[in-house]
């Protein structure tokens, strides 16, 4: 083979195999591209879920929810009224499930009973939804579940008389208010739940508030 003719043959092979190279690269390249514009969605959905999770902090600590709800005889439901409805108001639309549990004043192990001054309770808002992704079904992916948690809890109290005032305590007053996408709280659902069945981050607030607690028995 003459030597002309063995660069053209190298060159011919080179451009052959460059093209076989592309030909599997390319869809390696568009499966990553796929993937980082559904991954972007599902980002600007969490980050949607944070901003309005910032509207219930607020709604937590105004005085609608921080002091109302120590005199109402279901605590648990107004403060689910009042956050679902912060959030609506501030435009989610997504899932809202608001998880709410008091210590009763005969509270068994692992937790002693509350002082006659002092009440105890912690509640969760979760806001939850599913990313429908654009790309993703091609490798098995229909959907991304997106969640976004807040915990928080309440001490109500007193030091103008010898006991606080405590709704009576009912099992079937501690659990979570289910309010769907796009409905407004009047049509959520209640599913009652035992403290074991509390979310572990619920029963963890509850543990810390009765720290605090033990300051004042």
């Amino acid at each position: 083979m003459q030597m002309p003719e063995a660069i053209l043959y190298m060159q011919r092979k080179q451009r052959g195999d460059a093209l076989v190279l592309v030909i599997v690269l390319l869809p390696i390249l568009f499966a990553v591209l796929s993937l980082g514009v559904d991954l972007a969605g599902a980002i600007q959905m969490k980050m949607a879920q944070e901003e309005a999770l910032g509207a219930a902090r607020e709604a937590s600590m105004s005085p609608s929810v921080a002091l109302v709800a120590g005199s109402k005889e279901d605590p648990g439901q107004h403060i689910a009224e009042e956050i679902t409805g912060s959030l609506r108001s501030f435009g989610y639309q997504g899932t809202v499930d608001v998880y709410f549990y008091e210590l009763p004043e005969d509270t068994n192990p692992p937790f002693n009973s509350p002082p006659e001054t002092r009440r105890v309770y912690a509640y969760q808002v979760v806001l939850s939804g599913e990313y429908q992704p654009t790309f993703a079904p091609a490798l098995g992916i229909d959907s991304v579940p997106i969640k976004t948690t807040f915990t928080t809890c309440g001490m109500p109290y007193t030091d103008a008389a010898p006991f606080i005032w405590r709704p009576v305590w009912s099992a079937t007053s501690q659990g979570c208010w289910k309010t769907a996408e796009g409905l407004g709280f009047m049509l959520a659902t209640f599913e009652p739940h035992t403290y074991a069945q509390m979310p572990a981050e619920l029963q963890s607030e509850i543990g810390r508030a009765v720290d605090e607690l033990a300051i004042f028995e």
